[in-house]
């Protein structure tokens, strides 16, 4: 998934499977849970912008934030590259 999320409607994930997402710039919410491996690339988090990680392997890389990261009850593991 990648794109432009300018903040209308969330996108929103609930899998045990994969979730990638690259190139994204996003304005709005992006929220991801119980996802076995979250791979988060080459994405901009601009002001305003949240991005929720819950439950999730998650593997963050050449990430820009300029608004808010949660990152909520990782029993999983977490990487993050050059942030």
């Amino acid at each position: 998934m990648g794109g432009n999320n300018y903040g209308s409607a969330p996108i929103k994930s609930n899998t045990s499977g994969q979730v990638m997402i690259f190139g994204m710039n996003n304005y709005g919410n992006i929220n991801v849970y119980n996802s076995d491996q979250v791979i988060l690339g080459e994405t901009v988090n601009q002001g305003g912008g949240v991005v929720t990680l819950n439950n999730v392997n998650a593997n963050l890389v050449r990430v820009e934030n300029h608004g808010t990261y949660e990152l909520l009850f990782f029993s999983k593991s977490f990487i993050l590259t050059s942030f």
